[in-house]
C-alpha cells in the first residue's frame, strides 16, 4: 500500500518545504501519492499517524466460552511484566519455531456467496471456511476476524457520516455443515448453530464448537453476515459520481484468525501483543489498522459466487466468469462465479462503469480494468502496460518468475489519500489525477510509483507472506526498495516516457545524491528505529511508515552498500526463494544475513534497526 493521510498531506501542500527525498518528490505538485520523508531543515514525513490503540480484552463474558481457558497479552507493558519468569522456555520455543514451524489450525478453503445490493449499498455474505486441526489437542474454540466493524467504526468517526449508520450484523454460525449452492445470504445455513460472542474489539469473534475438532480433523464452519459499505475513498468503501458507483470490497470478509500452537508459559514470556491464548493456541487479535494492514494469513482456496445488478462488472483475485443458463436472481442481476487457488488474500471491485482491455506482458495476461469517462483515460492506458511490462521484466530478473498466471491491474478513486493496494494477482492503483483531467504531468509520477509498487508486492506480501502489522516492514520495505531501486534508477521505457511528460522529475544522479543526504538526515533523527514494532509499540513522536516503509527501504539500501551489489542480491533472490508461498518473520530475514555476512559487516546495522 502506497498512502498519505489527508491531514498530513494538506499540511505539506501549505508548508511547501523541501520536496527533493528519495528522488520521490515532484518539485511542481498538488497532490502527492506517496508517503514523504524530507531532508535536512525539512520536517520528517511519514504516510499515516499511529493513534495509541486501547488495550483490548479477551471478549465480553458469556456462556459461550465453556471450559477453555482463555489467556491475553493486549499491551506492551503487560508483556513486559511477564518477559523476565520464562526466558529459558521463550528461547527454546523461539529456535523450535524457527527450524519447524509452529503447528496451527489451518482454513484450507473459504466458500462464499455472497449479494451486492447497490442500492442500500450493503453486502451479503454467506461464507463456508473448511478447517483443519494440525495441532496435537482438540480445539474446542477458533477465533474468526471480521474486519468490517473496524472499518465502518473508522470512517464513521474521520468522515462524519453521522446520518449514514454503517453497520455489521451476523445472522448465524453453523458448524459441521456446508452451504448448498441455492442458499442465500440472510437464510439459515445448513449445519448445527452455534454459540459466538464478540470481542471487545468487535472484529474478534470467537466461536465454541459444538463439538471438539480432533487432530488432523476436517470441517466445515459457515458464518452469515451482511455489512454495510461506508462512503470514502479507500479499499473498502463506494464512490458515486456522475458516471455510476465504483465498489472496492476487501477487508470485509470474514476469515480464519492467524494462529499457532504453543507453550503457555512461552506464551506469556514471548509479550505477544494483540494475541489471545485459548487453551494452547495463540490467537492474533490485532486491530482493524487503517494506516496499514492487519492481515497476515497463509495460503487458501477460493470458491466464490457473486450477484450483482447487470450493469455491473466485477474482478477479483483469481478467475471470474460470468455464468449463463438458468438461476436464481432476481430480474435485472447476473451471477459471477470466481475461483481462486493458493490466495493470501481476496477482494473484488464492482462497477457499472468500469471497462476492461488487456494485453501480454512478459509472458503475463494483465488485464487493465480502467474507468469510463475519465478526462485523461488515453495517458492512463498509455502509461499502465508501459509501467508494467518494466515492472514485471525487472522484478522477474531480480527475485525470479512472476507467482501468477495473470495481473489484473484496477483503476480506482483513492483521491488524496493513498497511491495504490495490493491483493494476490490484484492491484488497486489510483487514478484520480487522470480521471479528473489534471493532466499527465501531474498524474504520471504518482501513477509510475504507486503501480510499480503494488506490482512489486505480488513478490512481498501475495507470494511470500509476513505479519504486517506487528512486523510490516517485511513486505513494504522490501517492496519500497524494488519499486525505488530496481524500478525507479532502471534504464527503462518507463522511465524514458516520464521524464519526457514531466521535466520535473529528478535525474538519476539528483535522487541518489538527495538519498545519502536523506539517510543522514533520518540517523541524526531516530538514536535506533526498530523495524520489528507494532504500531502499538512506537516510541517518542514515530508514525507509521517511518520505520516500515522509510526505515526498511533505508535498511536494505545500506545493506546493500556495505557488502555490495552481487551478495545483496544473491541475499534477495535466497530470501524470496526460501520463503516463497510461506509466512517469514523478522528472525528469518536476521538468520540468513548472519549466515550471509561472513565478514560480519552487517552486525552494526542489525543492532540499529532491529530488536532482538
Amino acid at each position: 500500500m502506497m498512502n498519505l493521510t489527508l491531514e498530513r498531506a494538506k499540511e505539506l501542500n501549505k508548508d511547501m518545504v523541501t520536496q527533493r527525498a528519495c528522488g520521490l518528490i515532484r518539485r511542481k505538485s498538488k497532490k502527492f501519492v506517496v508517503i514523504l520523508l524530507l531532508a535536512a531543515m525539512a520536517l520528517l514525513l511519514s504516510a499515516c499517524g499511529a493513534n495509541s490503540k486501547e488495550s483490548e480484552t479477551a471478549g465480553e463474558s458469556s456462556s459461550a466460552s465453556g471450559s477453555s481457558e482463555i489467556a491475553e497479552i493486549s499491551s506492551p507493558a503487560e508483556a513486559t511484566e511477564s518477559e523476565s519468569e520464562s526466558e529459558n522456555s521463550e528461547n527454546q520455543e523461539n529456535q523450535e519455531n524457527q527450524e519447524n514451524p509452529a503447528p496451527r489450525v489451518d482454513a484450507l478453503k473459504y466458500s462464499m456467496i455472497l449479494h451486492l445490493d447497490t442500492e442500500a449499498e450493503r453486502l451479503s455474505e454467506l461464507v463456508t471456511m473448511t478447517i483443519q486441526n494440525n495441532t496435537k489437542d482438540s480445539v474446542r474454540e477458533i477465533v474468526i476476524r471480521n474486519m468490517a466493524p473496524g472499518a465502518l467504526a473508522y470512517a464513521k468517526q474521520n468522515y462524519g457520516d453521522e446520518e449514514n449508520d454503517t453497520l455489521t450484523s451476523i445472522v448465524n454460525v453453523v458448524y459441521r455443515g456446508t452451504a448448498p449452492k441455492e442458499t442465500v445470504p440472510g437464510s439459515a445455513a445448513a449445519g448445527q448453530a452455534l454459540e459466538y460472542r464478540l470481542a471487545e474489539d468487535e472484529t474478534v469473534i470467537i466461536v465454541k464448537l459444538d463439538e471438539p475438532l480432533a487432530p488432523g480433523e476436517e470441517s466445515a464452519v459457515t458464518i452469515d453476515m451482511a455489512t454495510d459499505i461506508p462512503k470514502r475513498q479507500d479499499r473498502f468503501a463506494v464512490q458515486e459520481n456522475e458516471m455510476g458507483k465504483h465498489f472496492a470490497l476487501s477487508f470485509c470478509f470474514p476469515y480464519l484468525a492467524d494462529n499457532r500452537s504453543v507453550n503457555a508459559k512461552a506464551f506469556m514470556a514471548e509479550g505477544a501483543v494483540r494475541k489471545i491464548l485459548i487453551d494452547n493456541i495463540a490467537w492474533d487479535t490485532a486491530p482493524f489498522f487503517d494506516d496499514g494492514e492487519s492481515r497476515s494469513t497463509d495460503l487458501a482456496d477460493y470458491e466464490v459466487t457473486m450477484v450483482v445488478p447487470d450493469t455491473y462488472t466485477i474482478v477479483a483475485v483469481g478467475q471470474t466468469l460470468e455464468e449463463t443458463g438458468d438461476q436464481t436472481e432476481a430480474p435485472g442481476e447476473k451471477r459471477f462465479s470466481i475461483t481462486a487457488h493458493g490466495m493470501r488474500d481476496f477482494a473484488i471491485v464492482a462497477s457499472d462503469y468500469m471497462e476492461k482491455e488487456s494485453f501480454v506482458a512478459e509472458g503475463v495476461t494483465v488485464n487493465n480494468y480502467y474507468l469510463r469517462g475519465g478526462n485523461d483515460t488515453e495517458a492512463y492506458n498509455t502509461l499502465v502496460p508501459i509501467i508494467t511490462e518494466d515492472s514485471l521484466r525487472l522484478f522477474q530478473e531480480k527475485l525470479g518468475p512472476y507467482p501468477y498466471k495473470e495481473l489484473d491491474i484496477v483503476e480506482c478513486l483513492f483521491g488524496f489519500a493513498f497511491g495504490g493496494m495490493e491483493y494476490p494477482e490484484l492491484v488497486m492503483v489510483n487514478g484520480t489525477d487522470f480521471f479528473d483531467g489534471m493532466g499527465a504531468e501531474m498524474g504520471a509520477q504518482g501513477l509510475v510509483q504507486a503501480l510499480s509498487h503494488e506490482i512489486a508486492h505480488q513478490w512481498f506480501y501475495a507470494s511470500l507472506g509476513n505479519d504486517e502489522y506487528r512486523e510490516g516492514w517485511l513486505d513494504e520495505g522490501f517492496t519500497s526498495y524494488m519499486e525505488r531501486e530496481v524500478f525507479g534508477l532502471a534504464d527503462s521505457k518507463t522511465n524514458t516516457v516520464l521524464r519526457a511528460m514531466d521535466p520535473s522529475v529528478l535525474s538519476f544522479e539528483e535522487i541518489k545524491a538527495d538519498r545519502s543526504e536523506y539517510m543522514s538526515f533520518f540517523k541524526e533523527q531516530w538514536p535506533h528505529l526498530y523495524l520489528n514494532l507494532s504500531p502499538e509499540e512506537y516510541e517518542g513522536d514515530r508514525e507509521y511508515a517511518e520505520g516500515e516503509y522509510e526505515g526498511g527501504f533505508l535498511f536494505l539500501l545500506e545493506l546493500r552498500e556495505i557488502w555490495g551489489e552481487a551478495r545483496f542480491d544473491d541475499f534477495l533472490k535466497a530470501y524470496y526463494e526460501a520463503y516463497a508461498g510461506q509466512i517469514a518473520t523478522t528472525k528469518d530475514v536476521v538468520a540468513l544475513i548472519r549466515r550471509m555476512d561472513t565478514d560480519q559487516k552487517a552486525e552494526p546495522l542489525l543492532q540499529y534497526y532491529i530488536r532482538e
